[in-house]
């Protein structure tokens, strides 16, 4: 519905009565999300009346439709009313539902159910009943029901999804899910609250017609609590309940549920939109036939009736006494009463039935059963056997698994094995009390009777007692059986984590502190060490995640000598632990890469290549997740990797270079040289032959892969070239008839090999790889093209933007075909599956999106990342989705299920900027208060005299930057510190308390420079959205905005009198701003590559200004006269002046910081640096220089005694040292690895990265600043 639509069915709504000219005004502009101050602007009106006005018009249509009409919510009303309408006015049938049914399982024959379908029929079509509960003792077939029930119904609704709380999804977890399921995955921003969210679902259930089924409410009840309440953090699951019952919508929520929830009873009736159904047991005859598929059995009728009572006609209860019964008693009905009516407890309740079925178990039967509780989810056989220590022969494991299928004690789904819900959550409580009584050495309520009896009993006895009262205490599951999977799947680990890892954990402090539990977890690593696998078994990997749960200082923890096996350690500090001939296979570590750019899967799907911020390229099996390979480049960020298409080779862009190198042995074979800029984007030919790049300098290249040598040069572009693509296929103008990706049948070409390139000129451009030719442009984008992909037909060809949309393009004609639209903000990357089928696409808006390349329909968006995606590509079997972010991530999904299957989380904490606070103490050498922000987006003060360091961001999630930190400025009273960051916000912190005063929003892309002006009033910014804006401190507004550069601000710097702005920008000039104007006075042109630093002098006379090709030039500010200097192998990142004038300092990425004499340019290195520096910053006296770096390390020279008098080649030599190195631990610092087994060298590699030392290679140990 268009504005003009919804005009029109207001008017019809409004009767009689007309709309003023301005509420027509008012009601275009709220149509379209337009604020009322935006409406001011535009129409001059005053704020105040356009409200007045407004409120006016929302009263009038409230009245007019009969509900609450608001200016948020009139697009939902009037959408909803005009569908409504429509259907009463053609009577027409409902569309084909879209529907999800997450892991319903298959229902086609359900026995003895017809009357209760009938019954729930009759209220969900009849009486427009909003929410059912079905109620019912585990394994009554509870689930059967309601999937049969929905799968009957499914063409009555719009939207039907089911959903399994079996494993407890937080509530705001799950009402994102049906919300973006509900909204067709066009809702990119949620609101945080619960109430927010639940608003916003009952919107749509307005809206639409849809059938909600949330199966195994159980699990989100408190156990043991007979008013059933829910269990902590769970509470959110009752406000919704209430709120779709009691609501007016046009929905339908269905509920079972062992337990009837606390407040529904209540509410349910006849007369009510609220009902519930009881299911009671099954019928003689549908209990016969449960026991006919067992076998042959004898009994009277009365006896089978005995029976049938006996266990209230539950099927699963039958299920498992039908072997039981033909096993011991020749299936006779009368025997097995006849026990029964001696007294015997055999087969209570279903937990007793359970419990008794448990008990007669072997060993290894119930070893199965215990895994099977903690894999969660349908398992193979290779799978399940991988789990046991020690390894179980295949030919036990399977006469087992037969025996317990038998029993019905487990399902199989064709290969795959799992637990019946209600088996899994009784395995899951056995396995918590068992491993809790072997922990503690009592009996502290593992018991076989009534749930709810049990727990209803004190969890175990207080006591002062040992743990260990026994050392020799045997210990069973907690050694055969891991409590959570570090390698498995992500959603299913996080499950493990809630419903057994905690309640462990709860459990064993109900009766213990953290202390107390620490000293006895150290007396059973002691009595374990240097014992066998066997031994130990999963012990030790057990206890560390414990540790990790309860939020254990793990520091001097000794794990050497022992089997740390699934241990899940990314985000976890292990400083000066010692893993010393520690076993940690199936072990999971933080790796050391940095902000992703690229992910790239080789042509067998075995591999994943990814390139970062870090300078490195890491490879991975796609299996097990194992790093193999880390190959590092000097040369910069490596902004792509591609794979060979026979997958020997993989090409790396970076800055000026392209390298190749063998994927076997991670040697660099030969680098493609040439380039004067960045190099964005890389892609094979399909033969193999051809590598084409596309680069910063406007230009797409494409080599000779064998030779090495340059092929052609292809020019056309006006702005930098982010991405190529080769054409799957060649081309020619011959028609031929076939199939497309776009469903029909139209010409292909045969001869012509086509690459394609999308730039920040806003076009993409398709050229004849033979000849050179531009063979046409597409048009149609209005912002920068970051991606671009060809179909696997080669028939269209995608393209994300900034303007974010995606447009397919017919490739034959150039045509637009359609525009795909849902991503909030800018896309950076664009993939197709190998079938063509999908469309994957990743954006700033932090979220994947998986689209219907035919129908343009989103079908999913995945959301997990926790900023920009840079990258996305499918395997080649099309199962698996890996996406690349700068958080630091890479993500694993199931592109079938859309779930995370795995994320390798890295870590880097480069520090990008650095500032010394010019009103804290300096006392001789050392002393004052320094400001840090670094790339994991923390902000940190330094007290230079002791190196403490204190974090003051750690604590503040919402205020805190979320992306890194480009730029910081004290005030000239030291009080307030200003950051600019990738996100491109400003924010403005107390630096006496680290409390977040404000932010600053106005630039629409990142913040590079900030500086405050002399009296402290104002702050300047420069950013890459290519303008300058002044603010105003006091109050927090854009007081002025700056425009003149054809590119993005990277550096500013103002006269010491505040009266000159300088700043330095991507489009290679300099300018000279009058600040008290806002004129541009000056134009300084002469640099042949970006600006990226640039500084002023004390006495405003000279401007130092360095390059991205290397050069720094020394400009005369009245004259303009330059003096240029070849000053650092790479990018030049920052110059800064000292106090007095007479010396600047320049670094880049060189490493290598230098000092310049001002009036003769003689230089002097100081070098320590290992990757490149950042910036620049003296102090106020100008006796210490600070350089800080992606090497993660604060440097601070002391350059008070700068200059000897010996020359040396030219150079003269300096007095100046670096006096401290600041640094924060990094996750790993100390951890001993020596003699470690279970890692490859690759992440051995890496753990010594993160601070780990092998003390057989004698590794010292770097002195570290300390945090407080």
């Amino acid at each position: 519905m268009n504005t003009e639509e919804a005009l029109l069915f207001v008017e019809k709504a409004l009767s009689e009565e007309r709309l003023s000219k301005l509420q027509v005004t008012v009601f275009r502009y709220a149509w379209e999300e337009q604020s009322y101050q935006d409406i001011s602007r535009k129409l001059g009106y005053e704020v105040g009346y356009l409200k007045q006005t407004g409120s006016q018009l929302w009263q009038l249509l409230s009245k007019a439709f009969g509900e609450k009409v608001t200016k948020s919510n009139v697009q939902l009303v009037l959408k909803r009313k005009a569908r409504v309408g429509e259907k009463e006015k053609t009577n027409s049938q409902l569309p084909i539902p879209k529907t999800d049914w997450g892991d319903a399982t298959d229902v086609s024959v359900l026995s003895d159910r017809t009357q209760e379908l009938v019954t729930l029929e009759r209220w969900i079509l009849s009486e427009s009943v909003r929410f059912i509960g079905l109620f019912g003792m585990g394994g009554i077939g509870k689930t059967s029901l309601s999937v049969k029930l929905a799968k009957q119904i499914q063409h009555q609704f719009e939207y039907v999804i089911w959903r399994s709380l079996r494993n407890a999804p937080p509530i705001l977890d799950l009402l994102a899910d049906l919300i973006q399921f509900l909204s067709n995955h066009q809702e990119p921003d949620l609101p945080e609250t619960l109430d927010g969210r639940i608003l916003r679902l009952l919107d749509y259930l307005r809206l639409s017609r849809c059938l909600l089924v949330l199966d195994n409410g159980e699990t989100i009840m408190q156990p043991g609590d007979r008013n059933s309440g829910y269990q902590p953090g769970y509470e959110g699951y009752g406000q919704l309940l209430r709120c779709v019952g009691e609501t007016n919508h046009q929905s339908v929520l269905v509920l079972t549920s062992r337990e009837e929830p606390r407040g529904i009873a209540a509410k349910v009736g006849e007369i009510s939109q609220m009902r519930s159904l009881r299911l009671t047991g099954l019928s003689t005859f549908a209990a016969q036939n449960i026991f006919n598929v067992k076998g042959n059995f004898s009994g009277s009728e009365s006896q089978w009736k005995i029976l049938i009572e006996h266990y209230a006609g539950n099927p699963l209860a039958l299920k498992m006494v039908a072997p039981v019964i033909k096993d011991f008693f020749d299936g006779s009905i009368g025997d097995f009463l006849e026990v029964l009516g001696q007294g015997s407890s055999v087969f209570g309740d279903i937990r007793d039935l359970l419990a008794r079925q448990i008990e007669r178990l072997s060993e290894l039967e119930q070893q199965v059963m215990y895994w099977l509780a903690i894999d969660r989810e349908p398992v193979t056989l290779s799978e399940l056997r991988a789990n046991f220590v020690p390894q179980v022969s295949l030919g036990n494991l399977l006469e087992a698994l037969t025996s317990l299928e038998r029993r019905s004690l487990i399902e199989k789904y064709r290969t795959q094995f799992t637990l019946q819900p209600v088996v899994m959550e009784y395995m899951s409580d056995r396995l918590i009390e068992q491993i809790c009584q072997e922990i503690g050495g009592e009996d502290w309520g593992l018991g076989t009777g009534d749930k709810e009896d049990k727990e209803d009993k004190e969890a175990f006895p207080k006591s002062t007692q040992s743990l260990f009262p026994n050392p020799q205490l045997p210990l069973g599951l907690f050694k055969s059986h891991a409590l959570i999977k570090a390698t498995a799947k992500d959603y299913i680990r996080e499950t493990q984590i809630r419903l057994i890892l905690k309640p462990v954990v709860d459990k064993l402090l109900n009766v213990n502190n953290t202390g107390n539990l620490e000293d006895k977890f150290r007396q059973l690593l002691s009595n374990l060490r240097g014992k066998s696998p066997k031994e130990t078994g999963y012990v030790s990997g057990n206890i560390l995640n414990l540790l990790c749960q309860i939020s254990s200082d793990l520091k001097d923890w000794d794990f050497s000598h022992l089997t740390v096996w699934q241990a899940y350690l990314c985000h976890v500090n292990l400083h000066q632990v010692n893993f010393a001939g520690a076993d940690v296979s199936k072990s999971v570590f933080t790796e050391t890469f940095s902000q992703i750019l690229s992910v790239a899967f080789s042509p067998d799907g075995k591999l994943l290549a990814t390139g970062d911020v870090n300078h490195e390229i890491h490879v991975w099996q796609v299996e097990n997740s194992k790093q193999l390979l880390t190959c590092k480049v000097d040369s910069g960020w490596i902004w792509c990797v591609a794979f060979s298409p026979n997958g020997r080779l993989l090409a790396s862009s970076a800055n000026r270079i392209v390298q190749l190198w063998d994927v076997k042995t991670g040697e660099c074979l030969y680098t493609l040289e040439g380039y004067t800029d960045r190099v964005f984007s890389l892609a094979f030919s399909p033969d193999g032959r051809l590598l084409a790049s596309g680069s910063e300098d406007h230009l797409v290249r494409v080599w000779d892969v064998k030779k090495g040598e340059l092929v052609s040069t292809l020019s056309g572009h006006a702005d930098e070239v982010r991405s190529v693509a080769f054409s799957p296929q060649a081309y020619s103008n011959t028609p031929a008839s076939s199939q497309n990706s776009r469903g029909d049948t139209s010409r292909l070409y045969n001869s012509k090999l086509l690459l394609a390139s999308g730039s920040y000129d806003c076009t993409v451009r398709l050229w004849d790889v033979s000849t050179g030719e531009c063979v046409r442009i597409l048009q149609g984008h209005t912002q920068r093209v970051w991606s671009v992909a060809f179909s696997p037909d080669g028939c269209v060809l995608a393209s994300g933007s900034s303007d974010r949309a995606i447009k397919l393009w017919n490739v034959s004609n150039g045509n637009l075909l359609k525009s795909l639209v849902g991503h909030s903000k800018q896309i950076r990357t664009v993939a197709f599956s190998a079938d063509g089928q999908f469309l994957a696409s990743g954006s700033d808006d932090q979220s994947v999106r998986l689209w219907n390349q035919r129908t343009g329909e989103v079908l999913r968006v995945l959301k997990g990342h926790t900023s920009w995606i840079s990258s996305v590509a499918f395997s080649p079997d099309g199962g698996l989705l890996a996406s690349g972010s700068e958080d630091r991530s890479v993500r694993l999904w199931d592109s079938r299920t859309n779930l995370c299957l795995k994320t390798l989380q890295g870590h880097s904490n480069g520090i990008w900027s650095v500032a010394f606070n010019p009103n804290s103490p300096y006392q001789g050498e050392l002393g004052g208060i320094i400001a840090s922000g670094s790339q994991d987006r923390g902000i940190r003060f330094w007290d230079v005299k002791t190196g403490k360091c204190r974090d003051v961001t750690s604590n503040i999630s919402t205020q805190r930057h979320t992306s890194w930190i480009w730029s910081l400025a004290f005030n000239p009273q030291g009080s307030i510190l200003a950051s600019g960051s990738e996100d491109r916000t400003i924010k403005l912190w107390d630096t006496r308390t680290g409390e977040h005063l404000r932010t600053l929003k106005g630039h629409t892309d990142a913040v590079f420079s900030v500086i405050f002006s002399p009296d402290g009033q104002t702050l300047l910014s420069g950013s890459l959205d290519g303008t300058i804006k002044i603010w105003h401190i006091p109050q927090g507004f854009c007081r002025q905005t700056l425009q003149g550069h054809n590119g993005g601000v990277w550096s500013i710097s103002l006269s010491l009198d505040g009266q000159i702005l300088v700043s330095g920008s991507q489009d290679q000039t300099l300018r000279l701003w009058d600040v008290r104007t806002s004129r541009c006075i000056s134009t300084l042109s002469g640099h042949n590559s970006w600006i990226r630093s640039c500084a002023i002098s004390p006495d405003g006379q000279t401007i130092a200004s360095g390059s991205a090709d290397g050069i720094v030039k020394l400009w005369h500010v009245n004259t303009g006269k330059c003096r240029q200097i070849s000053a650092h192998t790479g990018p030049v990142l920052s110059v800064a002046f000292d106090p007095n004038g007479k010396t600047f300092a320049s670094t880049g990425a060189d490493a290598v910081v230098k000092l310049w004499d001002v009036s003769t340019l003689q230089c002097c290195h100081l070098q320590g640096h290992t990757k490149w520096v950042r910036f620049l910053a003296y102090n106020p006296d100008g006796q210490i220089l600070a350089s800080c770096s992606q090497d993660e390390t604060i440097k601070l020279w002391d350059v008070s005694d700068r200059w000897s008098k010996t020359i040396n080649n030219g150079q003269r030599a300096t007095n100046s040292k670096c006096i401290q190195t600041l640094q924060v631990p990094r996750p790993y610092e100390a951890l001993n690895i020596t003699g470690v087994t279970g890692l490859t060298e690759a992440q051995k590699s890496t753990l010594k990265m993160l601070g780990a030392i092998d003390e057989s290679l004698f590794v010292d140990i770097p002195q570290l600043a300390t945090l407080s």
